[in-house]
């Protein structure tokens, strides 16, 4: 991770964006492998624009990525400074294991943080945006794209393996559009405006950050407009108890955006200096097509915003991994909630082994709750965990 001060685009690959921004006011001020940061201005309003690299390592976030990500997230509510996050990204860096999902369960608690401090987040998406970078994407208020872009939680690789060809073949290229497509996803509601490349200037961003000034939707609005996607898709979810939505996370199996709406709900609904338990016991959000219909990676975002929501006014949030826990949906419980725990069973992954396998082409390496305990995946070994050890 660099510093820097030169007045200059961050790499060749950011020159493109310098022409949403004031001449001459593009200042690179960090950068890491996949990841810089630029300090501008557009039509005068100073902003800070994050650009994801996908010629290194598909635009994945890493543990330099995430931690230099989380800082500016900070600055920016310090300052209460506008960020575009202009995305090209498969997400969390698998490679860097555990690290990885820890350092990106802190920068994802500080986004969490901005958004909830009002200050203007939009995301910008020019070609992929996966996983940790859709959940990314559709925590900002406004989100732009390209015509060419694709977004979703899980791959179409990932769902063909997980789900069969029968959901989702990953080598017909007019399905996968029709899945993860930016004419689906508007269609959805989950982008805002489609720019064409050529139109890319400071007008757009002007645009989308004028949008975003407009559209500060609090988070029981966008809470019913969530049901409303879910009714129009045929589901009607019900109002569960606490206790009868916790279940629906405890039973070995993936959740999809039915379970997770219903979870926020009623976490929304818990009454104030509560204390509620989180136990979990799954293997990882659904890799169907009918939940990417839905736009997973909007429900889990908000998931993670409504724990968020409930923290700030005083309920006090555990999460304990009684099983299984993995990927975007470990994330979102875990980003916005006092503590992470563990009983001594339990398993936490990047993401299920079967979906590394398809990323990686191998086996992923094992860990321990030792690793996740240092890395600080989890906060607190239950008693009797790894020799006894506990918070």
């Amino acid at each position: 991770m660099t510093e820097s001060t030169d007045v200059r685009p961050a790499s060749q690959y950011a020159a493109r964006y310098e022409v949403m921004l004031d001449p001459g006011s593009a200042k690179l001020i960090e950068t890491s492998d996949a990841l810089s940061i630029v300090e501008g201005r557009c039509k005068g309003r100073v902003l800070r624009l994050v650009l994801t690299d996908r010629s290194v390592a598909g635009g994945s976030l890493g543990v330099d990525e995430s931690d230099l990500l989380r800082n500016c997230l900070v600055r920016c509510r310090t300052e209460r400074t506008p960020l575009v996050l202009a995305l090209d990204s498969g997400g969390a860096r698998l490679t860097s294991g555990l690290a990885g999902l820890a350092a990106f369960r802190r920068m994802y608690r500080a986004a969490l943080d901005l958004r909830l401090a009002g200050v203007p987040m939009v995301a910008l998406i020019e070609r992929d945006c996966f996983g940790g970078a859709s959940m990314l994407a559709m925590l900002c208020i406004v989100r732009g794209a390209l015509p060419r872009a694709r977004i979703g939680m899980s791959g179409p690789a990932i769902i063909e393996r997980l789900a069969g060809r029968k959901d989702l073949d990953a080598s017909d290229r007019d399905a996968v559009r029709a899945l993860f497509g930016v004419p689906a996803r508007a269609r959805a509601g989950a982008i805002d405006i489609v720019f064409e490349e050529q139109a890319l200037s400071a007008d757009t961003l002007a645009q989308l950050l004028e949008l975003a000034a407009d559209k500060q939707v609090d988070v029981l609005t966008q809470h019913q407009r969530l049901k409303q996607r879910l009714r129009e898709a045929g589901v009607e979810p019900p109002a569960p108890t606490l206790d009868g939505a916790i279940q629906l996370f405890r039973r070995g199996e993936a959740v999809g955006a039915a379970e997770i709406w219903q979870l926020a709900d009623a976490v929304l609904r818990a009454g104030r200096e509560e204390v509620v338990i989180l136990s979990v016991d799954y293997p990882g959000q659904a890799a169907t097509r009918r939940d990417e219909l839905l736009v997973l990676s909007e429900y889990v975002a908000h998931l993670a915003l409504c724990l968020s929501v409930a923290s700030s006014r005083g309920v006090e949030l555990v999460t304990r991994i009684e099983g299984e826990s993995a990927g975007g949906i470990y994330v979102a419980l875990a980003s916005g909630v006092a503590r992470v725990e563990a009983n001594p069973e339990a398993v936490v992954r990047v993401l299920p082994a079967r979906a590394i396998e398809v990323v990686l082409g191998e086996a992923p390496a094992e860990e321990t709750l030792a690793d996740a305990l240092r890395t600080g995946v989890v906060d607190r070994l239950m008693e009797g965990a790894d020799g006894g050890a506990n918070g």
